[in-house]
């Protein structure tokens, strides 16, 4: 558990972990460099619970944290339970039978998102990333959706801690942080890790406005950071690069107008012209920008369209009239 000014919803966290129908487990607590009352709550726990640990580091944000934290413990199967994040009851037992059945090398699984302290909502489904398809997934084809979508989120991950150590532990570079996560489980699928999803809902995302995810800016450009470390991988499909690229560049572009900084949100979108040469969506997008600031969120949108429109009845049909020529030839 990695904490920073944790102080207002750490004990709940905690007493999550506590309430575990496993109880066979260790809680080490990384204080980040907090200057709240993190320490001392934390401390009250280990009071009456030999199993909570507490570590005391300069702040290096979560991915130095977790490793840390990783590096300390004595299990094999490493478990990931941010400062206000909830785990249900059966989390640990139910996917430690999992791992024990399946042989995988990451457990993970759907949960709910509840705001600020509305701990009982169940109206907002945390979705993993196959949607209802679950089960074993890896390989190419596996990395292909991971890069495409994230939905492995790291509070319903159980991992086995020689899995993480022989990719080299989560990224602890600025440029990553808030998606270290995310980077992580695309170095373990690359390097053919096995992973498993369970259908149950086992975890409880809170939203909150003090929350590191809550900044989409900082967010989008640490997600940007971990997709362009990737980008060279020949297993992934080229137009799933142009895409994904492109989708979070746009929607960079859209958050810094949100926030009111269209300058910054020109510059992204001159950074995705460098990455695309000759594509001419990105060029519209910086005119519509200087030109309707306000509208550009839709006016992106209809760019986008008509572009997928041209491609489906103009660039597909000469694409696959040239595929033709060229097997004609052949033969």
């Amino acid at each position: 558990m990695p904490a920073y000014n944790g102080e207002r919803y750490i004990a709940e966290s905690i007493r999550s972990a506590i309430n575990q129908t496993y109880q066979n487990w260790e809680l080490i607590v990384i204080d980040d460099g907090s200057t709240d009352r993190t320490a001392d709550i934390v401390r009250e726990f280990q009071s009456t619970d030999r199993r909570l640990v507490y570590l005391f580091q300069p702040n290096g944000r979560q991915g130095r944290a977790r490793n840390t934290g990783i590096r300390h413990a004595k299990g094999e199967l490493i478990a990931f339970l941010d400062q206000d994040d909830l785990w249900v009851e059966k989390k640990l037992d139910l996917q430690l039978k999992a791992i024990d059945e399946t042989g995988a090398d990451v457990i993970f699984s759907d949960g709910y998102i509840f705001q600020n302290d509305a701990v009982s909502d169940e109206a907002m489904p945390l979705s993993a990333i196959f949607g209802r398809s679950f089960g074993r997934r890896f390989g190419e084809a596996f990395f292909n959706q991971l890069f495409a979508y994230c939905r492995v989120h790291i509070l319903s991950a159980l991992v086995r801690k020689s899995a993480i150590l022989k990719v080299g532990g989560l990224e602890e570079g600025i440029r990553c942080q808030n998606c270290e996560d995310y980077e992580l489980w695309l170095r373990l699928a690359s390097n053919g890790a096995v992973f498993y999803g369970m259908n149950e809902k086992l975890v409880r995302y809170r939203k909150h406005p003090d929350q590191a995810s809550d900044d989409s800016v900082q967010m989008l450009r640490s997600e940007i950071a971990v997709v362009e470390k990737y980008l060279h991988l020949p297993c992934i499909d080229a137009k799933l690069k142009r895409e994904r690229v492109r989708s979070l560049y746009r929607n960079l572009a859209i958050a810094l107008v949100n926030k009111g900084r269209p300058t910054d949100a020109k510059k992204s979108l001159q950074q995705l012209l460098l990455k695309e040469k000759g594509w001419l969506t990105p060029r519209l997008q910086i005119i519509a920008l200087r030109v309707l600031p306000g509208r550009y969120k839709i006016i992106s949108n209809q760019l986008y369209r008509i572009e997928a429109s041209l491609s489906y009845r103009v660039v597909r049909p000469i694409t696959r009239a040239w595929e033709k020529l060229q097997l004609l030839f052949a033969k």
